[in-house]
């Protein structure tokens, strides 16, 4: 069982993240991910660096702020603190483009990662700003 459907089998609110699809080119061999277009107003929560975004528009339904601090607290927690799922925005009930940052690189070449998995410091960073709510 994946994390979100952990989490939707806890919580009453359940999360719906977009489809993803990778896609790997033939010719390069360069991977990269897609994802279905939301029409709609876009909310933000968290950066992927762990800290919560205070500018962006908040989802229109605002327990639904909540939900995505929890899904992230969440996702520290059901991995022991291995990775977890930051960079929560959306389109109505629809969570998009998530930020998985891990607590080391899954690979061991490599050193840096992607440009959105900040490691153990978004980890750490989420933790010092971070505060419970009633989710």
């Amino acid at each position: 069982m994946g994390i979100a459907e952990k989490f939707n089998s806890i919580v009453l609110c359940p999360i719906v993240y977009n489809q993803v699809y990778l896609v790997t080119e033939k010719i390069s061999g360069n991977s990269f991910v897609l994802e279905d277009f939301v029409e709609g107003k876009a909310w933000k929560v968290h950066m992927n660096s762990g800290r919560l975004v205070e500018s962006s528009p908040a989802p229109e339904d605002t327990k639904l702020a909540d939900v995505a601090v929890a899904f992230a607290h969440f996702s520290l927690v059901f991995t022991r603190e291995a990775m977890i799922v930051l960079d929560v925005q959306g389109v109505g009930r629809t969570f998009l483009d998530p930020a998985i940052c891990t607590n080391k690189s899954l690979d061991p070449n490599e050193e840096r990662g992607d440009s959105a998995n900040l490691f153990a410091t978004a980890i750490e960073t989420f933790k010092e700003h971070h505060r419970c709510n009633a989710i």
